[in-house]
């Protein structure tokens, strides 16, 4: 709120809701059978990327989503995508590629069935 003088309380308080938010999402993803299928589990997901695109358990469940749906496509989509977030948030270029890396050995360790 620029122009405004706003109180250090009032950005903590900020801070603290979207970590509850992010946590939200990442308790909805979890749900298992019946209520995975009544939610759009991929939309979830994305939404959440599209509030913090480089939240790693975002991106391991979204990656594992793929996995299970055997969709290379979005999975190969998906890593680019978080590289590329990585590197707007200034993360150097071998940090970068030590977390995709690390990100593709996690998956191949953990079959998509986690979901």
């Amino acid at each position: 709120m620029e122009g405004f003088d706003l109180p250090e309380e009032f950005f903590e308080r900020q801070q603290i809701f979207e970590e509850l938010r992010f946590e939200q999402i990442e308790l909805l993803a979890g749900l298992i059978d019946p209520l995975c299928k009544a939610i759009d589990l991929e939309a979830l997901l994305q939404r959440g990327l599209r509030s913090d695109p480089i939240r790693d358990s975002l991106i391991k469940r979204l990656l594992a989503l793929y996995q299970q749906q055997r969709d290379q496509v979005k999975q190969k989509r998906l890593i680019d995508q978080y590289r590329r977030s990585l590197q707007e948030e200034d993360f150097s270029t071998s940090e970068v590629e030590e977390i995709i890396r690390s990100l593709q050995f996690e998956q191949r360790e953990e079959p998509g069935d986690r979901l």
